[in-house]
């Protein structure tokens, strides 16, 4: 049987989640999303942390997108 693949099944390494390795590769995905930015324009492990701090979780996913972006907005390098 098929089954979805999603990002944090992205995050398994020999059969172990890896929740930090998943919550980066969405934050990358996330900032490159647009086409004006890749991520070396961000601290990307800045954006993980924090986030993950803000909503006590990995699943950054579920952070509303306007919060995600504050967060990378103040995490841009300059």
């Amino acid at each position: 049987m098929n089954q979805p693949w999603s990002i944090l099944a992205r995050g398994r390494a020999g059969g172990h989640h890896d929740p930090r390795a998943a919550a980066t590769r969405f934050v990358i995905e996330r900032v490159e999303s647009t086409g004006a930015a890749t991520q070396d324009d961000f601290d990307i492990d800045m954006i993980v942390e924090t986030a993950r701090q803000q909503i006590d979780d990995w699943n950054i996913q579920a952070m509303p997108s306007a919060d995600f972006w504050r967060i990378a907005a103040i995490c841009i390098k300059g």
